[in-house]
């Protein structure tokens, strides 16, 4: 950001040009600097004594590495099916109950397990694949007050 001083007026330079500046308006924009800088400052402090290694990925986050990789080829499984499908409109409705049936099934397992956090993640992720096959065949998503995808 640099702003220039000329005939008692402050200046803005932009790419395009430059952009007039009230005082008022120039020190706003320089105590919010200020205040970045500083943010910026105290997390440099705070996690520079860390050191995070390439490609060593902690034990807790493999599981939503290997589900992610196993979410994507479903996805990229139900196109080729649907793509391939005679009726691409019944094909995307069973994919749909299908999908509705997995949110169903892991929200009920969510409910007696100790591990919610990998259990939402799975139910966002059936949701994204409901999303997904929405998007490939323009039909409905109605979510039921009682939790029921439709």
């Amino acid at each position: 950001m640099e702003i220039t001083e000329r005939d008692d007026k402050y200046f803005l330079k932009l790419s395009n040009g430059e952009l007039e500046l009230t005082e008022k308006q120039v020190q706003s924009l320089v105590e919010r600097g200020a205040v970045i800088r500083n943010s910026l400052r105290n997390w440099i402090e705070k996690f520079s004594h860390r050191q995070w290694q390439v490609k060593k990925v902690p034990n807790t986050a493999e599981a939503f590495i290997k589900a992610d990789e196993f979410f994507d080829n479903i996805i990229r499984e139900f196109q080729e099916m649907f793509l391939a499908a005679n009726n691409q409109q019944q094909t995307g409705e069973r994919m749909l109950e299908f999908c509705g049936s997995q949110v169903q099934k892991l929200r009920k397992e969510r409910d007696g397990s100790k591990d919610h956090p990998f259990a939402d993640y799975q139910i966002l992720c059936w949701l994204r694949i409901i999303s997904f096959i929405k998007s490939m065949t323009s039909t409905r998503i109605v979510v039921a007050t009682n939790g029921s995808i439709y």
